[in-house]
């Protein structure tokens, strides 16, 4: 079955649906949206990633979505899973804070597919998604303690703690991002200190800074959680910070207790949030 896309934003889109496809999951991001359809083993059917209708406002970025999901809807897709960047009520898969996004606070993400598609909806924060799907790599499967930090556009956060996800009482545990830090004689947030407001971190002076900040909250996390593995990821790490794991490990070892640090590693896949919240979706919780 091949079906043209006019709404979804790519005007000379062509999708050949694959039949096997059972579960849907969504990573939803400020710039980009990553649509990928599963087997029920959690394999990869068919997925397709376009720009974010940001800036045309609510009903435009909804209709955008609703427009990309049917695309793939078929009468095998048993279920969606949605991640977003922000604070989101997983109860009643609203969103109650979501800055990159131009939705109003406590949109009701879950229910508007729930009544348009008849499906089961579920939707949570994008990098609890990551982590949740990072955690069955090879390299992760033998941590049951894991820190993840996305530094990008934001800084977001996730926490598994002996296997399981921190979410805490309102939902948002794991925002490293708004951890705050003093400098320069003031106090400003991880995210203020090292996000895309250091888009020029390839200035020496300004990655410098953003490496010792996110040293310093590094450091502040591993004491907070004592885990067993740090995850770093996002668009800021990769280009700038990658190849100074060394220097980050060393910084938390200094002010760790026992002067150890966990070990740090770099994210994989860009596709983890959508297969994490495809098996969140699946009841793989």
């Amino acid at each position: 079955m091949i079906i043209a896309c006019k709404k979804c934003g790519e005007s000379n889109l062509i999708i050949m649906f694959k039949r096997r496809a059972e579960i849907m999951g969504i990573d939803v991001g400020g710039s980009k949206i990553l649509l990928q359809t599963f087997d029920k083993k959690m394999r990869v059917v068919d997925e397709l990633k376009i720009e974010t209708q940001t800036k045309k406002g609510e009903i435009a970025f909804t209709d955008q979505l609703i427009s990309l999901i049917e695309l793939y809807m078929t009468r095998r897709i048993k279920m969606i899973g949605v991640a977003v960047p922000g604070i989101v009520n997983r109860d009643k898969g609203t969103l109650v804070k979501a800055p990159h996004l131009p939705t109003k606070k406590g949109f009701p993400l879950k229910k508007l597919l729930e009544n348009h598609f008849k499906k089961p909806v579920y939707v949570d924060n994008d990098i609890n998604a990551f982590l949740w799907a990072e955690k069955d790599r090879s390299r992760l499967k033998k941590y049951k303690n894991i820190v993840a930090v996305m530094v990008g556009t934001g800084v977001g956060g996730a926490i598994l703690n002996e296997g399981q996800l921190i979410y805490g009482a309102s939902g948002y545990a794991g925002e490293v991002g708004h951890m705050v830090i003093r400098q320069d004689g003031r106090l400003k947030t991880l995210e203020q200190n090292t996000s895309g407001a250091y888009q020029d971190a390839n200035d020496p002076k300004v990655k410098k800074h953003v490496l010792e900040q996110l040293g310093v909250g590094l450091a502040n996390l591993n004491l907070i959680f004592n885990p067993e593995a740090i995850v770093l990821g996002g668009s800021i790490y990769r280009h700038y910070l990658a190849k100074d794991k060394k220097k980050l490990e060393k910084m938390i070892a200094t002010k760790s207790l026992d002067k150890k640090a966990p070990k740090i590693l770099d994210a994989g896949r860009d596709t983890s949030v959508a297969l994490g919240v495809a098996m969140m979706a699946a009841g793989r919780h």
